[in-house]
């Protein structure tokens, strides 16, 4: 008998999602019953034919890593009593492609390309939320999962303060200049994520002049990609930067 490919792809993730691997392994051969079946089904095809693609080895640990996370994900919120969206999400058409497996497949793309290995969680995250989430679209998916791909690591860390906190204050960051680089830089990121003259993603909007909340798609990006597991010591690092130009502690 043949052995079975799945494993062994997904063994590549296990140095950046770790015991996912193993959960994700069990699940996709189980197959579960029930509402679990479409999900395992269409992972387990998508896997196999990114499987016999050329990538590189830290190519094949990233995508094997975001697709572990996500599987654990879905196991672990199916376990909780949780059910997966009720459209077509997972219903094939003719050429036996659906939206679910258009989805995961470019979700492992993403990661595949995300050299801020960082990242790789979140974007598994993304599609496990995702397989939860009734009120977006496919379409809709696909533009989140654009803007993620695009934010810096950093980026995804403002987000998940302005999220923990409900807001933030960014007046002393917004200044003209600053003589620290990383401060300059980490001013540009922020003013990135609004819309308007500020940027072009429209994560952020302002409450008041100088204060950050998350907008609607910023709300929907945050739930999706699990920014509430950013790394603490990550998003801390960030609230300090921008604390030590106010003294000020932020929440």
């Amino acid at each position: 008998m043949p052995e079975d490919p799945i494993p062994r792809f997904l063994g590549y993730g296990v140095e950046l999602a770790g015991a996912s691997v193993g959960f994700a392994v069990e699940f996709l051969q189980a197959v579960p019953a029930g509402a679990g079946g479409p999900i395992a089904v269409a992972a387990t095809s998508v896997l196999k034919d990114i499987s016999v693609r050329f990538l590189s080895h830290r190519e094949k640990a990233r995508v094997s890593a975001a697709g572990a996370f996500a599987i654990e994900r879905i196991g672990d919120r199916l376990l909780a009593g949780y059910n997966p969206r009720s459209d077509d999400f997972f219903r094939e058409l003719d050429n036996g492609n659906s939206s679910g497996k258009e989805l995961l497949e470019a979700v492992l793309v993403k990661a595949r390309d995300s050299f801020q290995e960082k990242k790789v969680r979140h974007f598994g995250l993304f599609y496990a939320n995702l397989v939860f989430a009734d009120s977006v679209s496919a379409q809709t998916a696909h533009y989140s999962l654009r803007q993620l791909a695009r934010l810096t690591y950093r980026q995804l860390c403002l987000l998940a303060l302005v999220g923990r906190s409900g807001s933030l204050e960014v007046e002393a960051l917004r200044r003209p200049t600053h003589d620290s680089l990383e401060l300059e830089s980490l001013k540009r990121e922020e003013m990135d994520l609004h819309s308007s003259d500020l940027g072009t993603l429209g994560l952020l909007l302002p409450r008041g002049p100088w204060t950050d909340e998350l907008s609607l798609l910023g709300k929907v990006l945050y739930d999706l990609a699990g920014l509430q597991y950013i790394d603490d010591d990550d998003k801390n690092a960030v609230a300090t930067a921008i604390a030590s130009l106010t003294g000020k502690s932020i929440g």
